[in-house]
């Protein structure tokens, strides 16, 4: 199917390029001259005209390369100057006119040929001979469609003609309306050998990779989700276990703290009991020891007394 949409698109391409080049041999529409006014002395003063010869020769150069020619009416001053239409100027024709007729120079109607000169430059041939209305062929089948061939249509009123050339790839004369298709057709099948059957494998390749690649990231969503499930199920586990686990330990440690109350007052009591007996104890002891000592200095006391009474 990729094959076939590929081979239609070229033919498209293909078609759509030999209409526009089937263009090439067309009607044409002649350009026109353009009728101007131009200063021949290009502002100068006759007298600097006259004497300042590179000046004039620079303005008669452009003149000369843009070929002028007489507007409709021709010019006509004198028995030896009469211009016709299809007359281009040139430099000594401008020299003329300045000499016998400045004011004519100063204000020379012409005819600007700029555009006839560029579809001369087209290198377009004449399609069919050019007949005139009074039976004179004007222009030959094949004929360069130059600026002389250019001014014999418009002077004999014909401003439309056929043509071929100018960089066109299909030429009924030459065959190549019928060659071109088979030489295309033969580029075809060896760009499909050589390209196109390589570039579409590639592309096969790559699209069933890209499927795979899919097909697999799929599959590794729904274990993912799986894995999630599993996960958020045992987590809720782990959550309960630790609640009931907590909760136990904490009723473990109130008991055990209240076991270890109960024997820390237990003991308490032991030992203040102990040391109760035991400062009983001293107490009968260091009694008993000041009745001896109070006995013994009583008798010493009564050994004093008796001695003293025998003194």
């Amino acid at each position: 199917m990729k094959k076939l949409i590929f081979i239609i698109l070229v033919l498209v391409v293909f078609v759509a390029y030999c209409f526009g080049s089937a263009e090439n041999f067309g009607f044409i529409d002649l350009p026109q001259y353009v009728d101007k006014n131009i200063d021949v002395l290009g502002g100068m003063s006759i007298q600097e005209w006259d004497s300042n010869k590179e000046a004039r020769d620079e303005r008669l150069n452009e003149l000369v390369k843009a070929e002028y020619q007489p507007d409709k009416d021709g010019f006509h001053f004198g028995a030896d100057h009469s211009y016709a239409p299809t007359h281009t100027l040139v430099a000594a024709d401008y020299l003329d006119i300045v000499k016998e007729k400045p004011s004519l120079a100063q204000e020379l109607s012409v005819r600007d040929p700029e555009h006839v000169i560029e579809l001369a430059g087209m290198s377009y041939q004449v399609r069919d001979n050019v007949i005139a209305g009074n039976g004179k062929t004007i222009a030959e089948s094949g004929e360069l469609l130059s600026k002389p061939v250019l001014d014999k249509l418009l002077e004999n009123g014909i401003h439309r003609i056929k043509v071929v050339g100018n960089g066109g790839v299909v030429s009924i004369e030459t065959g190549t309306m019928l060659i071109v298709p088979l030489i295309f057709l033969a580029l075809l099948a060896a760009l499909k050998l050589i390209m196109f059957d390589p570039l579409v494998k590639i592309m096969d390749e790559r699209s069933e990779e890209i499927d795979d690649g899919l097909e697999q990231i799929s599959k590794n969503k729904v274990d993912a989700e799986k894995l999630a499930r599993e996960s958020k199920d045992m987590f809720d586990h782990v959550r309960r276990e630790y609640a009931l686990t907590l909760s136990k330990t904490k009723h473990e440690i109130a008991l055990d703290s209240e076991s270890v109350i109960r024997e820390a007052s237990d003991e308490a009591v032991k030992i203040r009991e102990e040391a109760q007996a035991e400062l009983h104890e001293k107490l009968v002891e260091v009694e008993n020891t000041l009745r001896g000592m109070v006995s013994e200095l009583a008798q010493d006391i009564v050994t004093q007394v008796t001695k003293g009474d025998r003194a």
